[in-house]
């Protein structure tokens, strides 16, 4: 985050926590079909089935051109689906994030 960049910050409790956008990834830069975000650095396919965990998650949106960041409990287990984008917690335990 930089200064003057918008974010917002969320607070959920007793729902499934979720961030999504109407666009769709970017590709994955291995040329896999399938795109991936970028989990504590590390690439994880968003392909809707695997659940990961950590505290920042890095993904681009394909028509905007666009890179959000998204922060996280590390405790909190999420699943991705590319397309559209949605990231949502697999459990509904309190948590917050900071989208930005």
């Amino acid at each position: 985050i930089v200064r003057g960049s918008p974010y917002i910050t969320v607070e959920y409790s007793g729902v499934a926590a979720a961030v999504g956008s109407e666009q769709m990834l970017q590709p994955a830069d291995d040329g896999s079909p399938t795109p991936n975000i970028t989990v504590d650095g590390v690439g994880v396919v968003c392909d809707g089935a695997r659940t990961f965990s950590g505290s920042v998650f890095a993904l681009d949106l394909l028509q905007s051109d666009s890179t959000w960041r998204v922060f996280s409990d590390p405790e909190t287990r999420w699943r991705c689906h590319a397309s559209p984008f949605l990231l949502t917690a697999v459990s509904g335990r309190a948590t917050t994030i900071r989208v930005a």
